[in-house]
This record gives C-alpha cells, structure tokens and sequence, in this order.
C-alpha cells in the first residue's frame, strides 16, 4: 500500500455493491469489502458475488480517495478504481472505473451492503448432480399448468402473409408434408 493511513477515511470500511455494471459482454454487480486495521489497508472485491476472496493487487491513498486495480498482468487488462465517499451521503462511495482493453470509462456508485443483501448474494446456486431424464422428472409438476388462453386460427390471412410464406418457401414445405405423410401426433 502507498499513501498514509492517516489520509484514509474510515467510514469507507465495510461491504459494498455497486449497481449492475455493463462492461463488454460482462454484465453484473461488482463487490467490495473494504478493511483497515492499524498497518494497512485491504481491499477484497468480486463480480456476482458477495463472497470476498480476491484481494486487489494495488492500493494507494491519495486525497481521500483509494485508487487501486486488480490484475497486474499487465497494464493494457487493468481494472483500475478511484473510490471517493459521497459528500453528502456517507453510505455511498463514488467510482471511476476503467478498464482499457473493453474502452470502458465510468463513473458508477457503491451503495452499504446490508446483512440481508450479502446473505442473498453470497449464496451460489448448486449444480444438480442427476441426469436430465431425473431432473425433468422432478420439476414435471411444470408441465401441468392448464392454459385458459384460447387460440385461434384465421384461414383467411394468406394475401397478409405472402412475404413470410414467399420468402421462407412454406408452399414447397407443406405440399412436401403432405407428399410424404409425416403424422407428427
């Protein structure tokens, strides 16, 4: 860590998400846990997840703010960070976010994350362990859900739908259906 401690703003400490974050293709909420004991300060985030396990590489305080990344493979793949405390509300943080290699530039919010909320974000789904027939079997009561949506067939649409019927050949596939008797009951 560069920067003194003494420049570090307590009320930072804590757990913290973000909005959901369009970057690229990714598309999430970013984590954060903030700590400070008296030698240093750490910064776990993660991406979906409240669960904290990575550390950021880089840290600096520097006009009460934190600037820090987390990927030092190099310099192009750097997620880089400036987190300030909002001025007039201390339960949210202010980010600059920039990540060169998706030519993404943001500013996005962190808001306190409650109890409740890490409860809810740090619980991953489980990967069922069966085979597909089973699972189908255990969720079949899906399957039993009666409709009251009545449909209804015009006949008489066909001059409305030439392009479509034109355009995807469905003349040649119904006289070929019908050539050849495929019962699909």
């Amino acid at each position: 860590m560069i920067g003194c401690l003494s420049n570090f703003d307590t009320r930072m400490n804590g757990k913290w998400k973000s909005d959901v974050v369009q970057i690229g293709r990714w598309r999430g909420k970013i984590f954060l846990y903030i700590e400070c004991n008296k030698e240093n300060v750490k910064i776990y985030y993660n991406f979906d997840w409240a669960i904290f396990d990575s550390l950021a590489l880089y840290l600096e305080i520097r006009h009460n703010s934190l600037y820090f990344h987390h990927d030092d493979y190099d310099d192009e793949n750097k997620m880089k960070y400036i987190l300030t405390l909002d001025e007039k509300d201390d339960s949210k943080l202010n980010c600059n976010l920039k990540v060169k290699h998706e030519d993404f530039e943001d500013d996005i919010q962190f808001t306190r994350l409650s109890e409740k909320e890490e409860n809810k974000y740090s619980q991953r789904i489980k990967a069922k362990n069966s085979s597909r027939i089973d699972i189908l079997k255990e969720y079949a009561e899906y399957g039993d859900i009666k409709s009251e949506v009545k449909f209804e067939f015009k006949f008489d649409e066909r001059e409305n739908m030439l392009d479509i019927i034109e355009k995807n050949n469905l003349d040649e596939l119904l006289r070929l259906f019908i050539k050849t008797n495929i019962n699909y009951n």
